[in-house]
């Protein structure tokens, strides 16, 4: 899977960085070398690059979310995300310290780039600077996962697996702004439906 393919990558690394890509979306030729000029800053832990959606590389549309710098904190990760914006993993140029005791959590096998994101800005307090070009290319699929009704028992995995790493105070949070976030959209739906 996905996550497996992953850690197996991270587990072979030698570089001082690291750039995902999975093998249906694409880069810009300039990713790498951008975001090697900014991280070479020794407060910078990841660049994180705008993106376009593309269907065929000859058709780029615009990305489905705003990225803009106030997004990249704990806080917004935890509590916003899907809820307006969330960050694809190619986006990422990070330094590869990031994933010294980080492997994805292989039975999750959907929005465990979530938790990629929580969990590094959770423990490492990573610092992230954006890069307000789309240098990432991320492909509009209507058949993926993220576009399916399998997508909700990933999604409570993910938020059972962040659990382990949360405060108390935190998970409760996270436990109540999903449950009003499903509330508002279940209600927004039966609204049109009855008119």
């Amino acid at each position: 899977g996905l996550s497996s393919a992953r850690n197996g990558g991270l587990n072979i690394a030698t570089g001082d960085y690291i750039q995902f890509l999975d093998a249906d979306d694409c880069l810009h030729y300039d990713k790498l070398g951008a975001s090697l000029n900014l991280i070479t800053d020794k407060s910078i832990d990841v660049v994180i690059s705008n993106f376009n959606l593309f269907t065929s590389l000859d058709k780029l549309l615009p990305p489905y979310c705003k990225l803009k710098q106030e997004l990249f904190n704990l806080q917004t990760v935890l509590y916003q995300w899907d809820s307006g914006f969330s960050i694809p993993i190619h986006c990422g140029f990070f330094k590869n310290n990031l994933f010294e005791n980080f492997r994805f959590p292989e039975h999750i096998k959907a929005k465990e780039d979530w938790v990629m994101w929580v969990t590094l800005f959770h423990n490492k307090k990573c610092e992230a600077v954006f890069l307000d070009k789309p240098l990432a290319y991320y492909r509009k699929n209507t058949l993926s996962m993220t576009m399916t009704t399998k997508m909700l028992p990933e999604y409570l995995k993910a938020i059972t697996h962040l659990k382990t790493m949360l405060s108390v105070d935190e998970f409760e949070k996270l436990y109540l702004e999903i449950i009003s976030r499903y509330y508002n959209d279940l209600k927004t739906l039966k609204n049109r439906f009855n008119n």
